[in-house]
């Protein structure tokens, strides 16, 4: 990576015979001026001071990568400041169709929970969950990983419980060491061997 300072900055000729160089220290100029109007203005815009800064460091950012090639415009801290705000626009944007198609996704996800449960109800089971019940049971898993996943996902059991599920049945007199889909298999609990 090395070092980004303005001394290892290349110098090529750009636009109007300014230098890379000349273009950096003019952005790094504007920037130093501008900066805590800009991100005043962008705050007052989101009403979160992180994302304005956020926003304003993507605007100079595309200072950076735009004016070597197209030259400094005559306004710089007004080009940075519509920069960003056109990144808040489309963030707004952005964010308003996420927040959609979340909502439209809940109520798809609520539709097919009433869909799946109208089936269990009628003794009905989809392919979805015979495929669960399946990858569950598997004879690949250890006894005590096909307990702990058939409690997880076709229990609803947290990872909590299922652990105080397992030392609760290991601590009975008899024992079990665990749980199986066959039933317990039974061996001396602690203590008892």
């Amino acid at each position: 990576m090395g070092n980004r300072g303005p001394a290892n900055w290349e110098v090529r000729p750009t636009v109007a015979g300014m230098a890379t160089t000349d273009i950096h220290r003019t952005v790094d100029a504007v920037w130093r001026i501008d900066s805590a109007r800009i991100i005043t203005g962008l705050t007052r815009m989101v009403r979160d001071v992180g994302l304005a800064e956020e926003l304003a460091q993507d605007a100079l950012v595309a200072a950076l990568e735009r004016w070597p090639e197209s030259g400094v415009p005559e306004n710089p801290g007004a080009w940075l400041m519509a920069a960003a705000k056109r990144r808040a626009i489309d963030q707004f944007r952005r964010r308003r169709l996420l927040e959609q198609k979340h909502e439209v996704l809940g109520r798809e996800l609520e539709n097919q929970g009433e869909d799946e449960f109208d089936l269990a109800e009628q003794g009905e089971v989809s392919d979805d969950l015979l495929r669960l019940i399946f990858t569950a049971g598997h004879p690949v898993l250890s006894p005590e990983a096909r307990v702990a996943l058939t409690l997880r996902l076709l229990g609803g059991l947290t990872t909590d419980e299922i652990a105080r599920l397992q030392e609760l049945v290991s601590s009975y007199a008899g024992g079990f060491s665990c749980l199986s889909p066959d039933g317990p298999i039974l061996a001396p609990g602690p203590g008892l061997a």
